[in-house]
């Protein structure tokens, strides 16, 4: 659970360009809460010093302890030449999940697909 000591601000925004209105205001002494769009290495270039505490929700951590997720980074890295982001573990996931049930299921209709996609149950097998 999360206890945050100071008044909270949420900016809801999917651009990270948005964090700009937190050098334009006196935000000291607030806590701001954002989405995932905020996750990337240019917020506290484009928010300043203000973006620093700031909290915000991802479904992927790269830098994860579980061997899965390093597993990953590092093919990732060596045939893309750069680190995944969310979508890409999402896809990966995605697909991993799908090839999962028509390997194990021997799928032969959508229907089918869809009632086993209800069936499943997700594992530390994926990694977001």
């Amino acid at each position: 659970m999360l206890f945050v000591q100071k008044p909270i601000v949420v900016q809801p925004s999917q651009q990270p360009e948005d964090t700009l209105l937190f050098r334009e205001f006196d935000v000291s002494g607030l806590t701001f809460l954002g989405t995932n769009a905020w996750n990337g290495p240019d917020l506290i270039s484009i928010a300043g010093k203000s973006a620093e505490g700031a909290i915000f929700v991802d479904a992927f951590f790269k830098k994860a302890s579980s061997p899965l997720v390093a597993r990953f980074v590092e093919e990732f890295q060596k045939a893309y030449q750069r680190e995944p982001e969310t979508l890409e573990a999402l896809s990966y996931d995605g697909a991993k999940l799908l090839l999962e049930i028509i390997r194990s299921k021997g799928i032969s209709s959508p229907i089918q697909m869809k009632d086993e996609l209800g069936r499943f149950k997700i594992s530390k097998e994926f990694l977001a």
